[in-house]
């Protein structure tokens, strides 16, 4: 018996429901098991805190049975002939004092639902990049689930090669799925996922989130995961990258930076690696389907511009921004404007020169405001993207705005009150 099986039998050991052969395999494992074992133990403790706090009511819901019982035989007893013997049947009284106890205790209205219900949605769809299919807990098929989909708990998701997605939670935590993945998404701190890649967001919690395949279980509170499943021929392969913070797998602790992976169920030692970003890039088609600002998107350039500078491989982390597009165009400027870029002029102006070649009308006001820079390189490098964009350069030229004497305000002011004409494609409404 494995991990996996016990899983499934935990409960119906602690409730008796085993045969002896069951039984037996269940404590033979849990001895030997020391995960197990502490998730046998947590339920037990569960179990003898909620007898603890419902003891009292419960003695009681007992204690009003006894009195309806009575209150029954007091009601009928005038009913019947001086003197003649009355015969109850226990099993009718009982029932209808232990609906009684049911109904003050559970609260049940008269639809025949209890007053206390869980919430019916977990997550909703948020974007994607193509198809996504969901099956719901009481669904045995696979359905199409479009953007703004709602997800029960309990539901399956999954994603063909070509799709990814990403999810909202109902308490902020975010999970994206590459292409080619099947998860179940258990409640808000707990996902099965059986073959495939996810991304995680986690909200801070007290109670641990928690993800699970075939082979391992993850832990983690408030954090950044990347999380793989790859089932082959040979090998099952449990990977778990973490970007921030920190989590367990298989008894081992993973850093911020570092991978851990299980190998057909063996936990190989944590190791850092340098390319966090290149083996997380998946996410960036899903990134920036978002509208408006996104500080996750923002976060990642930041990050692929960090790598850039400290490592020889920027040709390589470069393409991956030019490869994000015209929405990573607003980042980047902001990147230029904000003291933390001024730490590195050479990743400074590198940044400058993608921005220059990336952006679209829509930023051209961005390139604009940033010729007042007072780092020559930066303003011609605008100087560049607004000319490549429209067209002119309003006779201001590289020479222009490398000259460490050029009117930078002018030369902004002159731009900006250009493409604020309302006959232009670009121009004020």
């Amino acid at each position: 018996m494995n991990c996996a099986e016990m899983e499934n039998k935990l409960g119906s050991y602690l409730d008796g429901e085993l045969s002896g052969t069951d039984r037996t395999g269940v404590e033979e494992h849990v001895a030997s098991c020391g995960e197990c074992r502490q998730v046998l133990e947590g339920l037990q403790s569960q179990d003898r805190n909620l007898e603890t706090a419902f003891s009292t009511r419960q003695e009681g819901e007992e204690a009003l049975a006894e009195r309806v019982i009575a209150a029954v035989h007091r009601e009928a007893a005038p009913a019947a002939e001086p003197g003649a013997k009355i015969i109850w049947f226990p099993s009718l009284v009982a029932a209808a004092a232990g609906f009684l106890v049911a109904f003050l205790f559970f609260e049940i209205d008269w639809t025949g639902e209890p007053g206390r219900k869980e919430s019916e949605i977990l997550c909703r769809l948020q974007v994607a990049t193509g198809a996504v299919e969901v099956k719901n807990v009481s669904g045995d098929s696979w359905n199409p689930l479009a953007t703004g989909g709602e997800i029960q708990p309990g539901s399956w998701v999954r994603t063909p090669k070509t799709s990814k997605c990403s999810f909202t939670y109902e308490d902020g935590t975010e999970v994206k799925l590459n292409g080619d993945t099947e998860a179940r998404l258990v409640d808000l701190r707990k996902i099965e996922l059986k073959r495939g890649q996810i991304f995680t967001n986690v909200s801070p919690s007290e109670v641990r989130f928690e993800v699970r395949t075939d082979q391992a279980r993850i832990e983690a509170l408030g954090t950044t995961l990347d999380i793989s499943h790859l089932l082959g021929e040979e090998k099952r392969i449990t990977t778990l990258a973490v970007l921030d913070g920190a989590a367990r797998m298989g008894g081992e602790r993973v850093e911020a930076g570092e991978i851990c992976r299980v190998i057909n169920g063996k936990v190989e030692s944590p190791r850092r690696v340098r390319e966090m970003m290149l083996l997380t890039k998946w996410v960036h088609s899903i990134l920036v389907l978002r509208k408006g600002d996104n500080p996750e998107l923002e976060k990642r350039l930041n990050d692929l511009l960090v790598e850039i500078g400290q490592t020889k491989m920027e040709h390589l982390y470069e393409a991956e921004i030019r490869a994000m597009g015209d929405r990573c165009a607003l980042p980047l400027a902001r990147y230029i404007e904000s003291d933390v870029s001024k730490k590195s002029q050479r990743r400074r102006r590198k940044a400058a020169r993608i921005l220059a070649d990336i952006a679209t009308k829509e930023y051209l006001g961005n390139l604009a405001s940033l010729l007042r820079d007072s780092d020559p390189d930066v303003r011609v490098q605008m100087g560049r993207g607004l000319e490549r964009v429209t067209g002119t350069n309003l006779g201001m030229d590289k020479g222009h705005w490398s000259a460490f004497t050029c009117n930078t305000e002018d030369g902004a002011s002159k731009w900006e009150k250009y493409l604020g004409r309302p006959e232009l494609p670009w121009g004020a409404e």
